[in-house]
């Protein structure tokens, strides 16, 4: 008999060796061993942290991350870097100047905890409704010492407050976790399908009844990542978007979606700009390549001046 093949058909076998390559301290002897060559490698040999992830903001702040290796938010940032992703660069900037942030789909905490290192005058609201992320989402406010400034909420924003169902996509190789579900793709029951997925019962409050509740008088910026129900957020919150005129940064699913947050936004004076990693582009109408989830960042004619450095000319 082949044994190694026998050995890659064997999920008993399978499920030891993911035991031990993703017990925190192999894990990082492994990924401090890759590293120098990461460049050169496949993108599979590239092992997905397990345990805690620190890095460097540009000025110098450490930022702790206690993730497993179902995420894929820290894989990115051990081996790509942490300014590589989505938006960062921009985001660690504005950071300078909010009071008052809502992570709406915080999962584990990343904006919340550059914002909080950037600006620890900063409150950030951060919300996430699946367990798992939530879990390590209070571990990482511990973590990085900002109780005082990160409240995490279990809650989901949504469209209407009550109680819906929520389905959270988890990963199947690695089912022997507690918490295989830091993929982030956790979202309201029929906003879309997914393949694997735990489903459970959530809370939810519109914008509104949320700062309603919680006394809340300014919000500066809000990240929608709630896997298309942004809009719907955005609509049932439009009173208190009006009133405080937060920066809104989403990602834009399809036409419709882009149509919908451009009904609600454009007619209370807010412009469209298409996000890359270190500029904005404004952009009228959407189009999208195959496949393309564009994050959008939807700005008041009141913080124009808070994103000047970023327009692309």
């Amino acid at each position: 008999m082949d044994r190694s093949v026998y050995f890659c058909a064997s999920p008993n076998a399978m499920t030891l060796l993911y035991r031990i390559i993703y017990q925190p301290f192999i894990n990082k002897v492994l990924r401090l061993i890759l590293f120098p060559f990461r460049n050169l490698l496949p993108h599979k040999a590239l092992l997905p942290p397990s345990g805690v992830v620190r890095f460097q903001l540009s000025r110098g702040q450490t930022v702790s991350m206690a993730t497993n290796q179902t995420s894929f938010v820290t894989w990115n940032i051990y081996w790509k870097g942490y300014s590589s992703y989505e938006y960062i660069p921009i985001f660690e900037k504005l950071g300078e100047k909010i009071g008052v942030f809502f992570d709406v789909g915080a999962n584990t905490g990343l904006y919340s905890l550059i914002l909080q290192a950037v600006n620890p005058q900063a409150k950030s609201y951060a919300f996430e409704p699946s367990p798992g992320p939530f879990r390590y989402l209070n571990e990482n406010i511990k973590l990085n010492g900002a109780t005082a400034s990160i409240f995490s909420f279990s809650t989901a924003l949504a469209g209407e407050s009550g109680v819906l169902n929520f389905v959270s996509a988890y990963s199947p190789k690695y089912a022997y976790l507690k918490d295989a579900t830091l993929g982030g793709s956790g979202h309201l029951a029929g906003a879309r399908s997914d393949t694997s997925t735990l489903s459970f019962k959530v809370k939810t409050q519109t914008l509104g009844d949320f700062v309603k509740e919680q006394g809340i008088s300014r919000i500066d910026l809000m990240k929608l990542d709630t896997e298309e129900t942004e809009h719907l957020i955005v609509g049932a919150g439009i009173e208190v978007i009006r009133s405080f005129e937060p920066i809104i940064v989403c990602e834009v699913f399809s036409p419709e979606m882009a149509e919908a947050l451009l009904g609600l936004l454009t007619p209370l004076g807010y412009t469209a700009y298409r996000a890359g990693n270190t500029q904005l582009f404004q952009a009228q109408t959407f189009t999208f390549g195959e496949g393309e989830i564009p994050n959008c960042f939807f700005v008041p004619r009141s913080k124009q001046t808070w994103i000047e450095g970023f327009i692309a000319q």
